[in-house]
C-alpha cells in the first residue's frame, strides 16, 4: 500500500511509491530473510540477472519487463518486493555489480538466466554474453554446455 494506503499496481512504473535504493534494500533484506543462497534468494538473484541483461542494450522494454516480473511472481514474491523489483527495473545493476555479487555456485545459473533472457541473436547480445561469462568467470566448456542444454546456439 501506498503512504495514503491505496494499493500500488506495479504496472505504474515511475508513479509506483518507492524508490530505487528503498528497492535495492528490500530486496537485500529479502536475501537476508531467506539465509543466504537459499532457494528463494537464489530466484531474487536470477532475477537481478534477467534484469541485468534486459538491460544490456540501455533500454528495458514492456515485454522484457514483463517477461521478469512474471518470473518473479511464478517465484512466489509479494506484491512489496514485486514493487521493489519494478524499482530495481528502472535502474538495474551493471554487469560488473551483478558479477561481484554472483556466488560461485550460482555462475551457470546467472548466465543462463541471462542468455534466456536475452538470447545470443546479435552482435551486442553475443558481446554482452561474453562480457558476462568474463566477469563471473564461467569458463568456456561451461558456457557451452549452457547454450547446448538451452538450445541456443
Amino acid at each position: 500500500l501506498s503512504s495514503t494506503g491505496q494499493p500500488i499496481d506495479p504496472a505504474a512504473g515511475a508513479s509506483a511509491e518507492i524508490d530505487v535504493l528503498e528497492a535495492r534494500r528490500l530486496l537485500d533484506a529479502l536475501e537476508r530473510d531467506l539465509g543466504g543462497i537459499s532457494a528463494g534468494a537464489a530466484n531474487v538473484h536470477l532475477l537481478r540477472a534477467m534484469i541485468t541483461a534486459a538491460h544490456a542494450d540501455g533500454l528495458i522494454d514492456g515485454g522484457e519487463r514483463d517477461a521478469i516480473l512474471g518470473r518473479a511472481r511464478q517465484a512466489g514474491l509479494g506484491d512489496e518486493d514485486l514493487r521493489a523489483l519494478d524499482a530495481e527495473i528502472r535502474a538495474p545493476f551493471t554487469l560488473e555489480q551483478l558479477a561481484v555479487r554472483t556466488a560461485p555456485a550460482q555462475r551457470s545459473e546467472v548466465y543462463a538466466a541471462a542468455l534466456l533472457t536475452i538470447g545470443a541473436d546479435t552482435p551486442d547480445e553475443l558481446a554482452f554474453l561474453d562480457r558476462l561469462a568474463a566477469a563471473l568467470p564461467l569458463e568456456p566448456a561451461a558456457r557451452r554446455d549452457i547454450h547446448t542444454q538451452l538450445g541456443i546456439a
